[in-house]
């Protein structure tokens, strides 16, 4: 029996301009995200998942449905954690976790309490409170949740609105347990700062352990989005949960009951057939080969590699400077390694895509956050001997040079 071939959906609703599963704008591959390879329609459930979505082409608009995406996102959130929902208001919509972070930025900052707080390093918090006129940034430095809250107690103070947590850390993957956020409560409350929680990878793990420390905290804001536990970035489904007491009312929503009807659909399908198994299976995988191909051929001296958790699209590798000189990384990120949204390792079969690759002298240590998606597991080992090679080579020429 031949084996079905993978196909993908461009669903078009002129409301959803950030989502293109759903937009007229771009319509792009509904795997965009992350995956090309996985196969959508080899079971029952999987097919009639796939002609519902087809079904939905070109009607986004006029689409109905026996279940609103409110009540999908309370089922997942009931499934999935232990959350008093009662607690809280929920605002769902479909234009992704920066659309809805940001219209809560905008309804907590003040004139008074301007600031928006985070751990730097991170990927995109700087540009989401940007979007927000009235806001200003505080960065602070933690790669790990010890130096976290010991930051964050030294330094927050009344101008802070709010504070911006995920668990596990993007990109570095460290997690907060209870005790931190105790701790970490204690100081929001004493200067009326909302910790806000930035839950992207919460979904990503697998199933029955779906933890994050936003379950051990009473007063914070969370957002989540199915984008990454599906691999769909495309999809952007997002709920955000305000405590009923912040009395916040952001202007978060669809604004349009087809479109909204339509995510509905997709969102439960993809749940159902847990489609974000075939997502963190693939991941771990290629995260696996990644790091065999750096081990193949020594790998760099002295690095320690670090998965957040089984499934995870990102991983990182520390290493000690004194054993393989950050000069040398430093060197190689504006030679050979491109710093990328997350598009894959393997381009123009030279360079390699990496992302957030950083020197941290005064902690003794450096780091590179690597993300191999969009790419096969043989894709992946070689992107793992090529970074190292090229490392080793880098600094092979370096020696050479201060010899002279």
């Amino acid at each position: 029996m031949k084996p079905l071939e993978q196909r993908t959906i461009a669903v078009e609703g002129k409301h959803l301009p950030y989502s293109p599963i759903l937009a007229v704008q771009v319509p792009l591959d509904f795997l965009d995200a992350n995956i090309g390879f996985l196969p959508l329609g080899r079971s029952h459930a999987d097919q009639s998942l796939l002609e519902r979505m087809l079904k939905l082409a070109g009607t986004s608009c006029g689409t109905k449905s026996d279940f609103t995406l409110k009540e999908v996102a309370q089922e997942i959130l009931r499934e999935e954690t232990q959350l008093d929902l009662t607690r809280y208001n929920l605002y769902v919509s479909a234009k992704g976790a920066r659309d809805a972070l940001s219209q809560v930025f905008d309804s907590l900052v003040t004139e008074k309490k301007p600031v928006v707080a985070y751990a730097v390093p991170n990927w995109i918090f700087d540009n989401v409170v940007k979007q927000v006129p009235k806001a200003q940034t505080y960065a602070f430095h933690a790669t790990t949740s010890q130096e976290f809250v010991e930051c964050f107690e030294a330094e927050a103070n009344g101008d802070w609105a709010a504070v911006i947590l995920t668990d596990p850390s993007n990109p570095l993957g460290y997690r907060l347990n209870e005790a931190e956020m105790h701790r970490i409560e204690t100081i929001a409350d004493r200067y009326g700062i909302v910790p806000v929680f930035d839950d992207v990878f919460r979904g990503m793990q697998p199933r029955q352990k779906r933890t994050s420390a936003s379950e051990y905290s009473s007063s914070s804001i969370i957002v989540e989005t199915t984008s990454k536990r599906f691999g769909a970035r495309g999809l952007g489904v997002t709920w955000t949960l305000i405590p009923k007491e912040l009395r916040l009312n952001p202007n978060i929503t669809i604004g349009c009951e087809g479109c909204e009807n339509a995510a509905a659909i997709i969102t439960r399908g993809l749940h159902e057939v847990k489609y974000e198994t075939c997502i963190g299976n693939l991941m771990t995988e290629n995260t696996r080969a990644f790091i065999a191909g750096m081990k193949a051929i020594g790998g760099i001296p002295g690095a320690t590699y670090h998965v957040p958790f089984e499934g995870s699209p990102l991983f990182t590798v520390h290493w000690d400077p004194n054993l393989f000189p950050a000069d040398t990384l430093a060197s190689l990120s504006e030679s050979m390694i491109t710093f990328s949204p997350g598009t894959g390792f393997i381009r123009d079969s030279a360079n390699i895509i990496c992302r957030d690759l950083r020197r941290e002298e005064e902690f003794g240590q450096s780091y590179a956050q690597i993300c191999p998606t969009k790419i096969n597991c043989e894709e992946a080992f070689m992107g793992g001997q090529l970074l190292v090679s090229q490392a080793i080579e880098l600094t092979k020429l370096m020696e050479r040079g201060s010899n002279r």
